[in-house]
């Protein structure tokens, strides 16, 4: 209806995400993802992200913010993008020392 550029899922259950991201899809709409924590929210949302062509916004996880996580690999931000892991599950491990 051309009301909004996008729309925000703040911290919105995955199965809700995901239904939501499928009517997106179906109007064309844009939308972004909000779920604030350290790397496995990031990897999370990076992975939620790239399932749906229609997450074309900007989204929000705060990680940066933190200055220490107990899980690795911290995911260099390049030009406002993370790069999806390639790695099984998440792409992300328990630093057990670090815990």
């Amino acid at each position: 209806m051309g009301m909004a550029d996008g729309y925000m899922l703040g911290h919105s259950p995955v199965g809700e995400a995901i239904k939501r991201a499928g009517l997106f899809k179906a109007a064309n709409v844009r939308f972004m993802l909000q779920k604030v924590g350290g790397n496995t929210t990031l990897a999370f949302v990076a992975h939620m992200g790239a399932a749906s062509d229609r997450a074309t916004l900007y989204h929000v996880t705060a990680t940066n913010l933190w200055e220490e996580d107990v899980v690795g690999p911290a995911f260099p931000v390049i030009s406002g993008q993370v790069r999806v892991p390639e790695t099984s599950g998440l792409g992300v491990k328990l630093d057990r020392g670090a815990l």
